[in-house]
Protein backbone atom coordinates (compact mmCIF):
# COMPACT_ATOMS: atom_id res chain seq x y z
CA UNK A 1 0.00 0.00 0.00
CA UNK A 2 2.58 2.52 0.56
CA UNK A 3 4.52 2.01 -2.59
CA UNK A 4 0.91 2.94 -4.40
CA UNK A 5 1.72 6.44 -2.36
CA UNK A 6 5.05 6.64 -2.95
CA UNK A 7 4.40 6.35 -6.83
CA UNK A 8 1.64 8.72 -6.59
CA UNK A 9 3.38 10.91 -4.96
CA UNK A 10 6.54 10.48 -7.37
CA UNK A 11 4.17 10.80 -10.63
CA UNK A 12 2.26 14.12 -9.06
CA UNK A 13 6.00 15.79 -8.40
CA UNK A 14 7.13 14.82 -12.12
CA UNK A 15 3.73 16.16 -13.34
CA UNK A 16 4.84 19.86 -11.62
CA UNK A 17 8.74 19.63 -12.69
CA UNK A 18 7.44 19.31 -16.10
CA UNK A 19 4.86 21.88 -16.16
CA UNK A 20 7.12 24.10 -14.74
CA UNK A 21 9.84 23.79 -17.00
CA UNK A 22 7.81 24.81 -19.92
CA UNK A 23 6.36 27.53 -18.06
CA UNK A 24 9.84 28.81 -17.60
CA UNK A 25 10.58 28.16 -21.10
CA UNK A 26 7.69 29.89 -22.81
CA UNK A 27 8.44 33.28 -20.82
CA UNK A 28 9.35 35.42 -23.46
CA UNK A 29 11.73 37.94 -22.91
CA UNK A 30 9.68 41.40 -23.40
CA UNK A 31 7.23 40.21 -20.59
CA UNK A 32 7.11 42.85 -17.74
CA UNK A 33 8.14 41.55 -14.48
CA UNK A 34 9.46 38.45 -16.05
CA UNK A 35 11.82 38.21 -12.84
CA UNK A 36 8.58 37.45 -10.88
CA UNK A 37 6.93 35.05 -13.12
CA UNK A 38 10.29 33.24 -13.00
CA UNK A 39 10.43 33.32 -9.24
CA UNK A 40 6.66 32.10 -9.02
CA UNK A 41 7.48 29.43 -11.57
CA UNK A 42 10.51 28.20 -9.58
CA UNK A 43 8.28 27.87 -6.50
CA UNK A 44 6.27 25.33 -8.50
CA UNK A 45 9.68 23.31 -9.11
CA UNK A 46 10.92 23.42 -5.33
CA UNK A 47 7.67 22.38 -3.86
CA UNK A 48 7.78 19.08 -6.29
CA UNK A 49 11.18 18.49 -5.33
CA UNK A 50 10.15 18.47 -1.49
CA UNK A 51 7.10 16.59 -2.81
CA UNK A 52 9.29 14.17 -4.07
CA UNK A 53 11.87 13.84 -1.34
CA UNK A 54 9.19 12.88 1.25
CA UNK A 55 7.44 10.78 -1.52
CA UNK A 56 11.10 8.60 -1.23
CA UNK A 57 11.43 8.90 2.27
CA UNK A 58 13.77 11.46 3.29
CA UNK A 59 11.50 13.50 5.70
CA UNK A 60 14.71 15.37 7.08
CA UNK A 61 16.08 16.52 4.16
CA UNK A 62 12.78 17.69 2.58
CA UNK A 63 11.91 19.99 5.83
CA UNK A 64 15.44 21.24 5.30
CA UNK A 65 15.17 22.16 2.05
CA UNK A 66 11.83 23.73 3.24
CA UNK A 67 12.87 25.58 5.81
CA UNK A 68 16.25 26.95 3.24
CA UNK A 69 14.89 27.46 -0.04
CA UNK A 70 14.32 30.91 -0.64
Amino acid sequence: MIEYVQSALLIISAFLIIISAVGVLSLSKGTKNVVYARIHIFGVFDIACIIAMIAIGQYLLAGIYFILAP
